[in-house]
């Protein structure tokens, strides 16, 4: 026998006891490798808060104010809860929207309102915007709502105290600075005139928050005739953030507004 043939014997041999075995087989004996995690130096991982349980008590106490009914000479329908304008975040929901997260300026004008509500004071500190959202639309609503931001969602630390904010020399004939016109646990609604409407006005809506017990207790004893409501005065608390951000919407004569615009919202204290 040649070389050449001993050498290509054994080949030919070792290919066809190869093919010999079913892929199964051969697929049974493969080793599955999980990658290897990596690392990378510089920044701790974010870690999100657990939301804490909404206390079910409160020492606090509340008073009411007479509430006007709305156009018309009507109170809100359907209740409350269910209104589009009353309840907007939950009701008509909201989407994310990617665009500054921090103040603008929108069209400054010499005679920009100074009562009007500065958002500063809900929480008592600078603000971080986390998420932008806009607001969903109602029935009624024009296919495109002004201004391309409704909802900003400001960091928070839970436990932290909401507080209503103030606007300018405004109080009302009753001696307060806004009432409620809603509230849930997690949700509230405030007006800055004694009407029980979202037209003329401000109002400012907090979502994902936990509402004082006391005051969502004495909302629920007045919601359904609506001819008082709670009221309250500025930096008082309503709440306590419930995780690590709140959701913020302010309205002026039912237009949802713009709150990153710093000459409207963000004017006091000064400077931010």
């Amino acid at each position: 026998m040649h070389l050449d043939e001993i050498i290509i014997i054994p080949i030919i041999l070792m290919l066809a006891f190869s093919f010999a075995v079913p892929m199964d087989d051969k697929k049974e004996n493969l080793a599955i490798v999980s990658p290897t995690p990596t690392t990378t130096g510089g920044t701790a991982p974010l870690i999100t808060p657990t939301p804490i349980n909404c206390p079910a008590t409160s020492t606090r106490s509340y008073t009411i104010c007479q509430a006007y009914p709305g156009p018309g000479g009507f109170h809100p329908t359907p209740p409350a809860a269910q209104n589009y304008d009353i309840n907007p975040i939950t009701i008509r929901g909201y989407t994310l929207f990617s665009a500054t997260k921090g103040f603008i300026n929108l069209n400054p004008q010499p005679d920009d309102d100074p009562n009007a509500p500065q958002l500063y004071y809900i929480l008592n500190k600078n603000p971080v915007f986390n998420n932008l959202y806009k607001i969903g639309r109602a029935p009624w609503d024009p296919p495109t709502l002004p201004y391309e931001v409704h909802i900003v969602e400001l960091a928070a630390n839970p436990n932290d105290p909401i507080r209503v904010p103030e606007a300018g020399s405004s109080v009302l004939p009753c001696g307060k600075d806004v009432i409620v016109l809603f509230a849930d646990q997690n949700n509230i609604t405030l007006k800055y005139t004694q009407d029980d409407t979202v037209t003329g006005g401000y109002t400012l809506h907090i979502s994902d928050i936990c509402v004082d017990p006391e005051l969502l207790k004495l909302y629920q004893q007045n919601s359904q005739t609506r001819n008082f409501l709670p009221a309250l005065q500025r930096n008082d608390i309503l709440g306590i953030a419930k995780t690590n951000e709140i959701k913020v919407a302010i309205r002026d004569s039912g237009t949802f507004m713009d709150p990153r615009s710093k000459k409207d919202w963000w004017q006091r204290p000064s400077p931010l």
